[in-house]
């Protein structure tokens, strides 16, 4: 089959790393346009990665003077203009979703990869919207951006999304099954790992880690842990405070904030803990979920999660409704009640995270990709 010229549009970083080294271990030739120095592609050659760090630099500034929206749209056409001057010659563009309406635009040649780590942008906003009312918070519209990426759901050839559940709610709005291709995450096994000297001994110690924030459900799993004592269970959570959460945290003063922590100490600090909860209201994957299983962690998530596709109940970890403090609430309890379960779950658990591989997830990209490969070699 043919190599490919792939473009990967990129504001920030993600899983497209993983995607460059798994595209040119396949033959390709592959250049990721980014907003973020190259220092955070390590993996990468430097002929491999543009930087594209002004983007960047204005939408952290507006956000710091509480313009993020604003600065968030200013990034993503940025990016996007940069990135169609650069538009020849290639085969194929891989644009993470708001960040690859101008090269979809300008090269109707080349075949166009949507990649959508969340759910269809609607349906998320639906969801969001109503939560965010239920707190008092207030959620901007972000319209500008909603049409964007309306757009370039159009005017992708495929849709990557990152679980069946995604996946729905684009079907849902009337998208053939064809145009969206599921890619499941992979998780680095040699940096979670779990702990040798693992003891599920009172308190319990359960964790959250992620964005602290309204659609991660959080204030669900505090509300559900509130009423246990502490004899019996600690609260963790680690993870950048989404602006405007702070005042619902401090309403809980039994948990435990760590802040943002490098990723070689957040894997340190997970494998030292029991049991992860993960209470998303809207989720495509949802990559802690596996992390904590690689780390010996069995895990209670919501059907909203993207990842609970992953969980087996009662023999990795459980699946609850969203928005249920009670569900959560006794699923814990069952922990609590009988800490022997979680030695139960934990082996398979981490053998979940382990078929989770990164290897896995470039077998499934190549399922993608190798069609267009065959496709151009074809018309050659």
């Amino acid at each position: 089959m043919k190599a490919l010229r792939l473009q990967i549009i990129v504001g920030g970083r993600f899983h497209s790393d993983e995607m460059a080294c798994a595209l040119h271990q396949m033959g390709h030739r592959v250049v990721v346009s980014t907003t973020f120095p190259r220092s955070k592609f390590g993996r990468l050659e430097i002929h491999q990665v543009e930087p594209h760090i002004i983007p960047e630099v204005i939408f952290r500034g507006m956000g710091l003077l509480g313009m993020g929206d604003t600065g968030d749209l200013i990034k993503m056409k940025m990016l996007g203009a940069i990135s169609r001057r650069k538009m020849l010659h290639l085969d194929g563009i891989i644009a993470w979703s708001s960040f690859g309406l101008e090269a979809f635009r300008k090269t109707p040649d080349a075949f166009r990869i949507l990649v959508r780590d969340s759910t269809h942008i609607e349906f998320q906003t639906e969801i969001l919207q109503k939560e965010y009312k239920r707190l008092g918070m207030r959620l901007s519209p972000r319209k500008a951006i909603v049409a964007r990426e309306l757009e370039e759901y159009q005017l992708a050839d495929q849709i990557i999304v990152l679980s069946e559940f995604a996946k729905k709610t684009f079907l849902d709005k009337g998208f053939a099954p064809e145009k969206i291709k599921v890619i499941r995450l992979g998780v680095d096994t040699t940096r979670f790992i779990p702990a040798s000297d693992y003891s599920p001994s009172r308190p319990l110690k359960l964790i959250y880690f992620g964005t602290i924030g309204p659609r991660k459900g959080v204030d669900y799993l505090l509300r559900a842990t509130a009423n246990f004592s502490p004899n019996d269970l600690t609260v963790h959570l680690v993870g950048p405070v989404e602006r405007g959460y702070k005042k619902i945290l401090s309403r809980f003063t039994h948990a435990k904030a760590h802040g943002v922590l490098s990723q070689g100490h957040l894997a340190d600090f997970v494998r030292r803990m029991h049991l992860f909860v993960m209470p998303s209201l809207e989720d495509g994957f949802g990559q802690t979920v596996i992390q904590a299983m690689g780390s010996g962690l069995p895990c209670i998530t919501t059907s909203s999660c993207g990842a609970s596709e992953l969980i087996r109940d009662r023999v990795n970890g459980f699946v609850v409704p969203p928005n249920s403090v009670q569900a959560i609430g006794e699923k814990i309890q069952h922990f609590v009640d009988d800490p022997q379960l979680l030695l139960a779950m934990r082996k398979e658990a981490i053998q979940t995270a382990l078929d989770c591989s990164w290897t896995s997830y470039k077998d499934q990209l190549a399922a993608i990709i190798d069609p267009h490969s065959a496709a151009r070699d074809t018309a050659a």
